[in-house]
């Protein structure tokens, strides 16, 4: 049996010591890219909220959601008359937009009320429905650091649902300098329109937080490229990244 001499033990003490201080400064820079303690908390409902519920789609890809089909006529869903929907316009062209999060101004079904928070609905002037969206959001304060929980939930949910091997397209865009977008889209032909499926990853950058989203879009892909051009959305190759944050936040503290 080897013998434990006074220089061994000291080799292990330090080597203890050294492993014990990698891991502190590990845990603080981790806690100073995510920020407040609570948001680790806010992480793990944000992942979970979507993956520990047994939310499935009839088909995919899907010609509804939230009970509501793509190309219908709105009116077979509304529970107030059409003249009290406001009609706004995009690109020259008129489109109804109806934001609820409860039935009172259209009927839905929502399988995820406490996780599919803001639900909006877009339709023609002629009723037909073009656009179908929810989704789910948390700010993260003094969140230094981008995290990618976001696509990582995202990516898990497809997985579960075997449909991580399908053919999409990945599309980045960003607005007014501070919000981007990672859409995740699924193409397909829905009466004879180019409809489009897409989980997206938003990111809104604030001062001392970051805001994520993961949305749930169903659309026409007519009514996205009115949309596109009536907001100015850029379409970009670049992936948010922690030094356009710095880069931003120091732009505008200046």
């Amino acid at each position: 049996m080897k013998k434990v001499t006074k220089d061994n033990r000291k080799s292990y003490i330090y080597t203890a010591i050294n492993i014990s201080v990698v891991v502190i400064i590990f845990a603080i820079l981790d806690l100073w890219s995510v920020g407040d303690f609570e948001n680790y908390k806010k992480m793990s409902e944000f992942r979970n909220g979507l993956l520990s519920k047994d939310f499935k789609f009839k088909q995919f890809p899907p010609n509804e959601f939230l009970g509501v089909k793509l190309y219908d006529n709105f009116e077979k869903y509304l529970l107030v008359n059409k003249s009290e929907i406001e009609l706004d316009e995009a690109n020259n062209t008129k489109y109804y937009a109806i934001i609820s999060n409860t039935e009172k101004e259209i009927k839905f079904t929502n399988p995820l009320p406490e996780y599919f928070e803001d639900v909006e609905f877009m339709a023609k002037e002629n009723g037909e429905i073009t656009g179908i969206v929810s989704g789910y959001k948390i700010y993260l304060n003094n969140n230094n650091n981008f995290l990618n929980f976001c696509t990582k939930t995202r990516n898990s949910f497809l997985k579960k649902h075997n449909l991580s091997k399908l053919n999409y397209n990945n599309e980045y865009y960003y607005e007014d300098e501070h919000k981007f977008y990672d859409f995740k889209n699924f193409d397909f032909k829905m009466n004879n329109n180019n409809a489009r499926f897409s989980i997206i990853c938003g990111y809104e950058i604030k001062d001392n937080s970051i805001e994520y989203m993961l949305i749930f879009f169903l659309y026409d892909v007519n009514m996205w490229k009115d949309i596109v051009i009536e907001e100015n959305f850029k379409i970009t190759s670049k992936k948010l990244s922690n030094n356009y944050i710095r880069k931003y936040r120091n732009k505008k503290d200046k």
